[in-house]
């Protein structure tokens, strides 16, 4: 070999040998390094500068958010690879220098479902984040998830009210369909109105919880709710904006919005009437809620039918692992429930019953009430509510559920008098007397009989196709009846020298009927994170009876000649039906600090030779300024088919649903809505939120109408009674929340304003909406007092609630028909009622055990015994027609109540 040429190749060979050694040693140079609390960024320009080696990189591969602390004495090159810790960033060197940059990786989709790791119930709204990014995703309506990540390892978090919060092991190779299973939290499970959790993270905005509130399951009690009962609607009217008459009386009304404007859908099925006892308990068992979202605007393109609101409540499941329940009696009713697998990890159940226990107490009080007068009679009311589900899943992508509801409220009272008195009169005829033997029977008896209920019942199917692609198909039937009964039958006979017999009878009776059945399909797209799509449609058929029998008094007929009119004229209300085609598609788009969701709802309305046509935007935006700060606007339009009346009078509320036809027109509402949430630190949020909504096609019953009859007109004639008009309403909500262990504490304050506007009522001017409270005050408190005992306590102030001042002949009752002289004293909703305002106070006493536990409850109702006020009156002195006098009816007050439950998990 020559010799000069192998001198070249030792020195090449030594040369890489220094170089080499160089890089190594820039690798090995030994740094004390200490950070706190520093983003990722900061830290990697801090240790370049401590080392004395340049460290290049572009700053936007590594999160904003995301923040380490780091104390290490070591090597370069084990720093180096701490602060890069989970990040898909490689490291190379280059001339005395490191130059950072990100890895090439694959994109895979983590999909599947979050659930409850006891019951194997699937989880609505659980948050799933990428703590790396701060991206993250909720499970929908059905516990499933889809989110796109780079392959590696991942720290991710998964979090749900009430659970512990789950941190899995990830590492991506692929795409993987999973299931995660999260423990509840060691506290007994309750429904209370909570706000959707806060995360205020880089491209992850939050829409307006104002107007979408999500009443998860937590630790809280009964405090807020009427005799111990743990209530959906108690909890809504805690909200902003969401409003009743006193104690629940007069039904839910959100944003200046009548009755019948809310959705209420129970496992997507529309419920029509979801009141017990006139409004002061619901028909939802607590023990068989799992989930409730309330949305009061920027609603979801997937809704329609209603102008003010939807209430989404979906029931428990049942346990597929094993068998739990509970048994629980309280101040109203008693409950017990029962879940359970069919198939172990693939298959459960669930039932729940509840019914009012005072059948025997409430028989004798209206007996000895009855004697103390004279009279006989008896009288009872009841309610009672049945819920049931089964589940089971046909291999991994397929899941169905059946489910179904049944309910009724009954009242009866009844009041008979008998009297018969012999006697025998002399007379004298100047030449002779003699005797007359007489008999006089008088007897009377009035009945009164209401009955109300709801049936429904709904199967679905979930579908799984891929990672992105998920839907839901749903066939469902309501059915809500209606029916009262009046009858006053009196009768009076003299048997003498000559017989005379006199009748008196007055027989009303009222009925309705409303059924629905639907079947619908509703697929979700979730392309990314960033990305999600969702669309769907069905049809809906309906079905009306909205006829009612009226008989006036007949004197000198016998009831059986009453009741015979009365069966004559039942059928003729008849039944008639409609039918509605609908469609709809959203669309989800996240970029930068901007969350857009766009939409469009379309329906196509068939009834009795009408039909209509409806095309509703929604558009919901929100910017994300900072990580305390985001700003909300939405923008949406609703129509409304089916309508609902409720009569003037002052006696008991008559409900009659009917549907758009040629001469009614359907109600419509656009509403806009803008708010922000400002977030002062992890324990204080403050929300506002200001709203403007018009209203057109209103109906009501022309001034002084009631329920017109049905003797010897078909059922289009009542349509003739009938005005419409429209309706404005404004408001602005405002809510904070404090949150520091052991205290929970929520404080909101509205100003609201709702008017009405018919050409035939009022003159044509315009007047307060009857539940136009233009003040009000609401809070909740709750405190954790031990390991075993909470104290929970909520006040609401209302101001005085409008009303129409009349003047009568007799004393108005709710539960009467009966005729009354009526002289109108002030313009429609002319006149106020006192402010309205309750406290209610509960302590919780839990005694858990490895087996289950128990559960004491006590609280008292209005605590401060307030004479809330539902009606006021001038009532007309009987033997001074001059005289007049202002009366007040009121309803619940100072009520102690109890609670005690027994359950086994």
């Amino acid at each position: 070999m020559d010799i000069s040429k192998f001198g070249w190749v030792l020195l090449f060979i030594f040369l890489g040998t220094v170089f080499l050694k160089g890089q190594s040693n820039l690798l090995d140079t030994e740094v004390d390094f200490k950070i706190r609390n520093t983003t990722i960024v900061d830290a990697l320009l801090a240790l370049s500068e401590q080392s004395g080696v340049s460290i290049s990189f572009d700053s936007s591969i590594f999160p904003e958010n995301k923040r380490i602390s780091i104390r290490e004495n070591a090597s370069l090159e084990t720093i180096i690879e701490k602060c890069l810790y989970g990040y898909n960033v490689e490291y190379e060197l280059g001339d005395g220098s490191v130059l950072l940059k990100a890895k090439m990786l694959s994109r895979y989709t983590l999909s599947g479902y979050i659930e409850d790791a006891e019951s194997g119930e699937r989880l609505i709204g659980a948050y799933l984040v990428n703590e790396d990014t701060g991206n993250g995703v909720t499970s929908n309506e059905y516990g499933f998830f889809s989110l796109d990540l780079f392959e590696g390892k991942k720290n991710i978090s998964i979090s749900y009210i009430g659970y512990e919060i789950l941190n899995p092991a990830l590492d991506l190779q692929k795409d993987e369909d999973v299931v995660y299973g999260i423990k509840p939290e060691n506290t007994l499970q309750e429904i209370v109105v909570e706000a959707k959790p806060i995360y205020f993270k880089k491209k992850e905005s939050v829409h307006s919880r104002l107007s979408k509130t999500y009443l998860k399951e937590a630790e809280q009690t009964h405090a807020s709710s009427l005799a111990g009962e743990d209530d959906v609607l108690q909890h809504c009217y805690l909200l902003p904006g969401v409003e009743s008459g006193a104690d629940g009386f007069g039904g839910m009304h959100v944003r200046g919005g009548e009755v019948d404007q809310n959705l209420i859908l129970m496992d997507g099925v529309p419920i029509f009437n979801p009141s017990h006892t006139l409004g002061l308990v619901s028909v939802f068992n607590s023990s068989a809620v799992k989930h409730v979202v309330l949305e009061k605007g920027g609603f979801s393109a997937q809704h329609g039918g209603r102008l003010s609101s939807v209430l989404d409540i979906r029931t428990n499941e049942g346990n597929v692992n094993r068998f739990a329940g509970s048994i629980e009696i309280g101040t109203v009713a008693a409950r017990a429930t029962l879940e359970g697998p069919f198939k172990k990890g693939r298959a459960g159940f669930f039932v729940s019953y509840r019914r009012t226990f005072w059948d025997p107490l409430i028989k004798l009080g209206y007996r000895i009430s009855r004697q103390n007068n004279g009279r006989e009679g008896d009288g009872n009311y009841n309610f009672f509510d049945f819920n049931a589900k089964v589940h089971w899943g046909l291999g991994k992508k397929n899941k169905f559920y059946l489910s179904m509801y049944s309910g009724e409220d009954n009242y009866y009272e009844s009041d008979s008098l008998y009297i018969q008195q012999d006697s025998t009169i002399l007379f004298d005829n100047d030449t002779s007397i003699y005797i007359l033997d007489s008999t006089t029977i008088q007897r009377e008896k009035k009945e009164r009989e209401i009955q109300w209920g709801n049936f429904i019942w709904s199967f679905r199917w979930n579908r799984e196709y891929n990672s992105k692609l998920f839907s839901n198909t749903t066939l469902t039937y309501s059915r809500f009846d209606y029916g009262s009964r009046f009858l006053d039958d009196k009768y009076l006979a003299y048997f003498g020298k000559d017989t005379i017999e006199g009748y008196n009878a007055y027989l009303y009776t009222f009925g309705t009927e409303v059924r629905e059945s639907s079947i619908r399909t509703d697929f979700d797209y979730l392309h990314s994170p960033e990305h999600s799509f969702k669309m769907g449609g069905g049809v809906r058929l309906r079905s009306f009876n909205p006829g009612f029998v009226y008989a006036e008094d007949k004197v000198g007929e016998s009831l059986d000649s009453l009741i015979s009119e009365v069966e004559e004229n039942r059928n003729k209300g008849g039944h008639f039906n409609t039918y509605e085609l609908f469609f709809y598609g959203q669309d989800r788009m996240k970029f930068n600090k901007w969350d857009i969701v766009a939409g469009l709802h379309y329906s196509h309305f068939y009834t009795r030779n009408k039909q209509y046509i409806s095309l509703q935007p929604r558009i919901n935006v929100d910017y994300v300024f900072s990580e305390k700060w985001n700003i909300n606007v939405s923008l949406t339009h609703m129509s409304q088919y089916i309508h609902l009346l409720t009569s003037f009078g002052a006696g008991f509320p008559n409900d009659l649903w009917f549907p758009s036809s040629e001469e009614i027109k359907p109600q419509t509402a656009w509403q806009f809505s803008m708010g922000h949430d400002w977030k002062l630190s992890e324990n204080f949020l403050i929300e506002t939120e200001t709203y403007y909504k018009k209203m057109k096609n209103l109906v009501a019953y022309k001034s002084a109408a009631n329920f017109p009859q049905l003797t010897d007109i078909q059922i289009n004639g009542w349509e003739d009674e009938l005005t419409f008009g429209k309706g404005y309403a404004w408001g602005w909500e405002t809510k904070v929340r404090m949150s520091f262990k052991p205290i929970d504490f929520t404080a909101s304050y509205t100003l609201s304003k709702s008017e009405r506007h018919f050409d035939d009522l009022n003159e044509g001017v315009p007047f307060p909406f009857s539940f136009d409270n233009r003040h009000s005050f609401k809070t909740t408190l709750f405190l954790k007092m031990g390991k075993k005992t909470n104290l929970s306590a909520s006040y609401i102030y209302n101001s005085g609630r409008p009303i129409t001042l009349v003047k009568t002949s007799g004393t108005p009752l709710f539960f009467s028909n009966e005729d009354q002289e009526i002289e109108y004293l002030s313009t429609i909703n002319g006149h106020r009622l006192m402010p309205y305002s309750r406290l209610n106070v509960g302590f919780d006493f839990n005694f858990r055990k490895k087996w289950g536990g128990q559960v004491f409850s006590i609280g008292v109702y209005n605590a401060t015994n307030n004479s809330n006020e539902v009606f006021r009156y001038v009532e007309e002195d009987f033997d001074d027609p001059n005289t007049s006098q202002l009366k007040t009816t009121t309803l619940l007050p100072f009520f102690p109540s109890f609670r005690y439950e027994l359950y086994i998990k």
